[in-house]
């Protein structure tokens, strides 16, 4: 603009007007917002002491230009704002109690509590390792000090606090006896609840890493340490004026030697006691009209700061804010997986000259391309392999029932209480109910006694009663009977409930096509349908398929409602509610019921599908309950069944789920089983043909090149993964193990 250059003398002249202005505006503000901080104190029922002096809580922090090894900084400001607290920085105390005639109360800012805690978590995770335990994870110590933070946030009576933060540890290992209900999932939905934050949602292992963490968090359940933090302090406003100071006087310059450090520390106070309006009253304050333009922008700037402010204090910001920072966290450990770590105090220090070559693709070294093509070109090769392993198998399809209008529909609500989870579960009880109103219900004894988790979900056990095993309820004998007769019982009740309902919609006929009886249930697909099959055998079966009786799932009938947000499952609070029998039916009704008791399951499950409040028509029911006959789910099971048993061959061999780097994850496992492959016939591979047997098996497509039914899908799909990360893994533990190899030639 070939404008002129201000003389350096003028310039500091100038400064120093408008600087004394800036001070004199700032000390008046402080003045005037230390009143308002004894009127609000006084309003709170503070009392001024024999000097006329009241008690206010206040933040209290420094920040300085240079603080650090071998800076010994000159210049420097302290922050005192009220409604908040200092950090638990013990100088700055013990100077106050020193030189300040009345008593200081100190409190502890939560921000640096939280930290210090999480800093000695990653220093205990980063010294210790402990055998047979959960991993120490970022993930993990994330979720500590998120219930560190919400425990002091949630109890401000000291007791109460202490209770809390010493409940912390059994939470997250699955003891949950000292919880409330107010916070703890699990005693609102014991049979469902997960941990969302804990890796794979499980409860965290292991007695040495309970114990350690049960010290550490003990540390700040005294009464010393609750009391400092029951206030729920922090200094949070403090920190944002030392970052205003810091954008006014930088620290990348020197401002010290001369008035200049004062008048912008004071030009930040200024700002904010008063807000960007404070030129427009310096000005005013020295005579000088600030204009249209200049009181138009900072007008403008004050409203930006406050709609920043309100869009940052939001629920929907934090929760935003959360998600992308474990969308990071995520994505960095994807990488460091793949390429080592990204960043760590001393990398470059640590890393070995060897292990410093940069490496392209995936960071294997088996070159899975060379095998392949190797195994395509030959197929004698491919022959011998496919000789060593099982055939190929797949989970069977299932084909889901439309609705038919020309059909009428009996909805059979039933549930199983059981002994376990997984295959070994037993029924301990088997009611249902029909939209009638008629129920059955029946205990069973089982075989064996019913296991403690379960036990504490259903208040089941088997005791010994006059030198007789007898199924007991909330320690009260239950009149039980064997599985057989109470299968028996119940095919009479489903028989009954279909005569009573053929009359009035089927012709002689065709009766058994007109009418379809559905027996639904609540995540019955997963555990329910597979358990009662499982125990009941084929004779159940084929009765249950004579009388052309079906099975529903309830749970992706619930979950598609709330995905397509149906307004009955909407809470007061503007989400919805989760798909869990109990959520829901406190949604629609404001009301709690006995869960976990087969028969109150399925009373409360017909109130909900069947009531007004529920509003869904049958073929709504029909269309999302997910229905499949007897025989696909007797096959669905049958293959569940089959993969888990080739599951469990991995399991300490090529998955290790207690460890923190097992060689293939749980999921992987599981799909290796389920195309017919165990351990052993991976084992048998290596030794005849190395790695190329492995690979080859794993990575080559899964059709049969003889059977003429294979579509071109079929062969361009692998029998199990193409992904070389994982394939170098599996090769990789067979070359730790130092399983003897058979030259391919052989």
């Amino acid at each position: 603009m070939n404008v002129p250059t201000m003389n350096n003398r003028t310039f500091k002249s100038r400064e120093r007007e408008v600087g004394k202005a800036v001070e004199d505006l700032a000390q008046k503000s402080c003045k005037t917002n230390i009143e308002r901080e004894k009127d609000m104190a006084e309003e709170n029922g503070e009392v001024a002491d024999e000097n006329g002096l009241v008690g206010i809580p206040v933040s209290y922090d420094m920040g300085w230009q240079k603080r650090g090894k071998g800076h010994n900084s000159m210049t420097g400001q302290g922050v005192a704002m009220g409604l908040g607290t200092g950090d638990d920085d013990t100088t700055t105390l013990c100077h106050l109690n020193q030189n300040v005639p009345y008593g200081v109360e100190k409190w502890s800012d939560i921000v640096h509590a939280k930290r210090s805690l999480i800093s000695r978590l990653y220093n205990i995770s980063l010294r210790s390792k402990f055998e047979n335990s959960s991993a120490l994870s970022q993930k993990v110590i994330n979720y500590l000090g998120k219930c560190f933070t919400y425990s002091v946030a949630q109890n401000r009576d000291v007791n109460n606090l202490k209770s809390a933060i010493k409940n912390i540890v059994p939470h997250a290992f699955g003891d949950h006896k000292g919880c409330c209900s107010s916070w703890c999932g699990y005693k609102k939905d014991p049979l469902t609840y997960r941990h969302k934050d804990l890796p794979y949602n499980r409860d965290l292992q292991g007695n040495e890493l309970k114990s350690i963490l049960t010290s550490l968090f003990d540390e700040y359940a005294t009464d010393t340490v609750a009391q400092k933090l029951t206030p729920f302090a922090n200094s949070q406003r403090s920190e944002s004026l030392n970052s205003t100071i810091g954008s006014k006087n930088p620290k990348i310059r020197y401002y010290g030697g001369s008035e200049s450090n004062d008048f912008r520390v004071a030009c930040a106070v200024a700002q904010k006691n008063i807000g960007f309006s404070y030129v427009d009253k310096t000005l005013d304050s020295l005579g000088i009209d600030p204009g249209v333009t200049c009181s138009f922008h900072n007008s403008t700037m004050d409203k930006k700061q406050q709609c920043d402010k309100k869009r940052k204090s939001s629920k929907e910001y934090k929760i935003r804010r959360h998600q992308l920072q474990s969308e990071r966290i995520s994505k960095t450990a994807r990488k460091e997986a793949k390429e080592g770590k990204t960043y760590e105090t001393g990398i470059g220090l640590n890393l070995e000259k060897e292990t410093t070559v940069t490496t392209t693709g995936n960071n294997t070294d088996v070159d899975v391309d060379k095998i392949v093509m190797g195994i395509t070109n030959n197929k004698q090769l491919y022959e011998n392999l496919m000789k060593l392993v099982p055939p190929f198998t797949e989970r069977p399809a299932k084909e889901y029932l439309s609705h038919d209008p020309d059909k009428t529909y009996q909805f059979v609500l039933f549930d199983i209480e059981t002994t376990c989870t997984g295959k070994q579960a037993e029924i301990c009880q088997l009611s249902a109910i029909c939209q009638n109103g008629d129920t059955f219900s029946s205990y069973i004894l089982p075989n064996n006694s019913v296991g403690y988790y379960a036990s504490k979900v259903n208040n089941l056990t088997v005791e010994t009663i006059n030198g007789e095993r007898t199924l007991c309820k909330d320690l009260k004998p239950a009149n039980s009977v064997s599985l057989q007769i109470a299968l028996q019982t119940f095919i009479k009740f489903l028989q009954d409930q279909q005569n009573l309902i053929r009359p009035t919609c089927c012709t002689n006929t065709v009766e058994n096509e007109n009418l379809v009886t559905v027996l639904v249930g609540h995540n019955a697909a997963t555990f329910d349908v597979p358990t009662l099959l499982r125990n009941a055998g084929n004779n159940f079966e084929e009765q249950l398929h004579s009388m052309k009786i079906c099975f529903g799932d309830s749970l992706p009938l619930i979950r598609s409602l709330i995905s397509n947000q149906h307004a009955p499952l909407k809470q007061s609070n503007g989400q919805f509610c989760k798909a869990n029998l109990a959520s829901v039916y406190k949604c629609l009704f404001d009301q709690d019921f006995d869960a976990h008791d087969a028969l109150e399951d399925v009373i409360a499950l017909k109130r909900i599908l069947f009531s007004p409040e529920m509003s869904i028509d049958v073929k709504t029911i029909v269309d999302r309950s997910q229905i499949s006959s007897v025989r696909a789910m007797k096959s669905d099971m049958e293959f569940i069944d089959f993969r888990h048993d080739r599951y469990q061959t991995f399991v300490g061999n090529l998955h290790c789920p207690n460890e923190d780097h097992s060689p293939i994850s749980h999921g992987m496992a599981l799909k290796i089983a389920g195309s017919g492959l165990s351990y052993s016939d991976l084992h048998n591979l290596w030794q005849k043909f190395g790695e190329t047997g492995v690979v080859g098996i794993l990575f080559m497509p899964s059709y049969n090149p003889k059977d003429t039914r294979s579509t071109p899908s079929d062969k361009n799909h692998p029998r199990v993964t193409k992904s070389k990360r994982i394939l170098s893994n599996v090769v990789k533990y067979f070359q730790s193990c130092n399983v003897s190899n058979i030259s391919t030639s052989s």
